[in-house]
């Protein structure tokens, strides 16, 4: 299959999925990394996210993100290749916005290149410029 075919389809799956993100108590945003925002997919490749939530709500917002996907089972099972599940890289709050060293070429380029889907466009920026 065509890479740019099949990069258009897990994007629209991703974004199909995503809405939900909108429904969870306390969280800010939700960025995409990984092969998505880098433009690198293959067929088993799943959707790399970062969820920034309010400060002393991390833990409520996280239950809800992992728990509503895996009874989706959108979420990535760590068992088995699981193209298309979610992977919830981090969970972060704006008192961790800024992430400790050491910044190696690869964090470099994947936090570069990172895709908001959701949330508040001030938060994003914040994060962003942390």
């Amino acid at each position: 299959m065509n890479t740019d075919i099949l990069y258009d389809q897990k994007w629209h799956k991703l974004l199909q999925r995503g809405f939900l993100f909108k429904f969870f108590p306390f969280v800010d945003f939700v960025l995409v990394a990984g092969s998505m925002a880098l433009g690198d997919t293959h067929k088993n490749s799943d959707f790399d996210v970062i969820v920034g939530a309010k400060h002393g709500r991390l833990y409520i917002a996280r239950f809800f993100c992992l728990a509503t996907y895996k009874v989706l089972s959108w979420r990535r099972d760590v068992q088995a290749v699981s193209a298309e599940g979610f992977c919830f890289n981090h969970f972060i709050t704006e008192k961790s916005y800024c992430l400790k060293p050491p910044y190696n070429l690869y964090w470099q380029e994947l936090y570069k290149n990172l895709v908001p889907i959701f949330g508040d466009i001030n938060k994003i920026n914040e994060f962003f410029t942390a």
